[in-house]
């Protein structure tokens, strides 16, 4: 079982705490936010990590080592310069990936207590391309909106939506299906929010979201590292 661990991104909205080191090696609640979702990755069975990592990508490899720590073995992804999430994706997916490998794609800077083994069992037992963890949040502003049918198969992706509503939002965590991503045409920079999965459900993937309302933080701002500890993260 393999992942693509998202971790490349400047995390400009940390301010000075990012100057010198990498968003995801920022120390939260005592240890590295990166930390917590290579253990929710070893518990869900993965043996595989693909570090997809851009910005002072070579602290990464000196900080983490091979992997072992965690039981897991690590391979690194080092973009050139930013290609965004769907291209991060598709390089790592070139360099490591097979057809019909299932892949866990989860960022780097999420706090969850969402099952990713659930998830996993349920992107199988559904035979789906892709499934997206959803949850229910009362601002949706700052995630991107999802749409379903009765089957909770996904009808549209809406990124950071202007509406103040209860909603479903993507919450970051991804099952996908090797062929997929493979299939991503090389554009730079791409987003996967924003283009790559609007494309795949207007072909008519099998998108379906997976549903569990748990604990979950997005941590970008110094401001959410600040809640994340008050929360005993």
């Amino acid at each position: 079982m393999k992942a693509i661990l998202l971790a490349g991104g400047r995390g400009t909205r940390m301010g000075s705490l990012t100057e010198d080191t990498p968003k995801p090696l920022v120390i939260v609640g005592g240890r590295m936010l990166i930390e917590r979702v290579i253990e929710k990755l070893a518990a869900a069975g993965v043996t595989h990590i693909i570090l997809s990592i851009g910005y002072l990508a070579e602290q990464f490899e000196k900080v983490l080592g091979d992997g072992s720590r965690w039981g897991v073995n690590f391979l690194y992804s080092v973009e050139g310069e930013p290609r965004g999430t769907g291209g991060a994706m598709a390089l790592a997916a070139q360099r490591y990936l097979a057809p019909d490998d299932v892949v866990v794609v989860v960022n780097a800077d999420l706090i969850s207590d969402h099952s990713i083994r659930e998830q996993l069992d349920f992107h199988m037992q559904q035979n789906a391309d892709i499934t997206l963890h959803v949850r229910e949040v009362d601002d949706p502003r700052r995630f991107g909106m999802v749409r379903c049918d009765s089957n909770w198969q996904v009808t549209e992706f809406i990124e950071k939506p202007d509406t103040i509503s209860r909603e479903w939002i993507n919450a970051g965590t991804y099952v996908v299906e090797g062929s997929a991503l493979l299939a991503i045409t090389e554009r730079q920079p791409l987003s996967w929010e924003r283009e790559v999965l609007p494309e795949l459900i207007a072909a008519g993937s099998r998108v379906l979201a997976f549903r569990e309302n748990v604990y979950f933080r997005d941590v970008g701002t110094i401001d959410d590292i600040h809640a994340a500890e008050g929360e005993g993260r």
